[in-house]
């Protein structure tokens, strides 16, 4: 994360965290940043009992790790008996409160000031390594076609006619 340095320092790193960790999707003019961190602290005993509830997948790491994850979506509370998706509004409600990490916030807060857009963190998943333990993935999301263009404008001048970074 780069909260100081030139304009252009700054807009470099954010074009290489969007290449590397993130995406630029012109259908829907959303611009989307990732990034993790730890939940295992944080969650509850029925917040466990959900996370086990819900319908998960699995992906093999390059270092051969198997892990399994939950994504959030619309769907995935109506999944749910009626009687426990108040525990699973709690568990999103404070994935994208309380647990977001801090650097997450501070890349958001600097996104909105160096491109002048409006910037929201949302809670993507949840994946859980070969030993239960827990980490959330969250996503910082522009939006919007003026947003985006505004700010893809911004990115694509961190690059020169060859396609390297300027900086």
């Amino acid at each position: 994360m780069i909260k100081f340095g030139n304009a252009a320092i700054r807009n470099s790193y954010f074009e290489r965290a969007i290449r590397d960790d993130g995406s630029r999707d012109y259908k829907r003019y959303r611009i989307s940043l990732m990034g993790a961190g730890e939940i295992e602290s944080k969650v509850k005993l029925d917040h466990r009992v959900i996370i086990n509830r819900l319908p998960k997948g699995e992906t093999t790491l390059p270092s051969e790790k198997k892990e399994t994850y939950i994504v959030f979506s619309k769907h995935l509370r109506e999944e749910l008996p009626f009687e426990l998706r108040h525990v699973y509004d709690d568990l999103v409600s404070k994935m994208a409160d309380e647990w977001v990490p801090t650097i997450l916030r501070e890349e958001k807060e600097v996104i909105e000031r160096i491109y002048g857009v409006r910037a929201k963190i949302r809670p993507h998943q949840i994946y859980m390594g070969e030993n239960g333990y827990l980490r959330g993935k969250w996503e910082i999301r522009v939006q919007g076609k003026e947003a985006f263009n505004k700010m893809v404008k911004q990115l694509d001048s961190a690059r020169d006619e060859e396609g390297d970074i300027k900086g």
